[in-house]
């Protein structure tokens, strides 16, 4: 058991999130999402074929492949937190604190339009 005064991203491999997201002619793709790549053998399991990526990164990702359906989950997301809520503001600035800047600009711009 971990010492108490240890937050959870100090744990040695913190949040670990694994997709398989569809690549092009049909073929599949496991990546794992993770902050703390510190910890983790990145280098090993991209030779197992496994994409180790960065939270930001990956919803960046999922902008730049489907940006409207992105921006539909975020907005769905930020309409569902209600302990706490969060404001568009707070939201696009926690998207970037995480590294997921395109994204953020994007549900900036689409929240801005009419």
């Amino acid at each position: 058991m971990p010492p108490r005064n240890r937050r959870q991203n100090d744990l040695p491999f913190g949040l670990i999130v694994p997709f398989t997201i569809p690549c092009g002619s049909g073929s599949l793709k496991v990546v794992i999402v993770s902050d703390n790549t510190k910890h983790l053998a990145v280098a090993d399991t991209r030779k197992l074929g496994v994409e180790v990526i960065k939270a930001g990164a990956f919803l960046d990702s999922l902008f730049d492949a489907a940006s409207a359906r992105t921006c539909q989950a975020i907005a769905k997301s930020l309409n569902d937190l209600k302990k706490p809520p969060y404001t568009l503001a707070e939201l696009v600035a926690a998207l970037r604190l995480h590294g997921a800047k395109a994204t953020a600009e994007g549900l900036k711009q689409a929240a801005t339009q009419p």
